[in-house]
């Protein structure tokens, strides 16, 4: 056997350095992708428990001023339909 390494070896080697490379690049972007969903979902949630608080107290306020009982959960119901309507109307998005 002669030192120097053979070409099958040489280059199976340059192959696994190749894989090695681009198995880490994925998983880098993988996780930064996975780190940027997990904090999306956490802020959506925070919002979405901020509107209720805010609905349920707007809600409570209404029913406190107007005589007339579930008018609050009405009026409410209805301003979030239109909104919601809204921005399905103005967005891109389609159902």
């Amino acid at each position: 056997m002669h030192p120097l390494p053979s070409l099958a070896e040489r280059l199976l080697g340059t192959v696994e350095r190749f894989v090695e490379r681009i198995s880490g690049i994925a998983e880098d972007r993988v996780l930064a992708l996975a780190n940027r969903v997990m904090f999306c979902l956490f802020a959506f949630l925070l919002i979405g428990v901020g509107i209720t608080f805010l609905l349920v107290g707007s809600v409570q306020i209404i029913n406190a001023i107007l005589p007339f009982p579930g008018v609050g959960q009405v009026i409410m119901g209805s301003l979030v339909l239109g909104v919601a309507g809204g921005v399905l109307l103005f967005s891109r998005c389609r159902i």
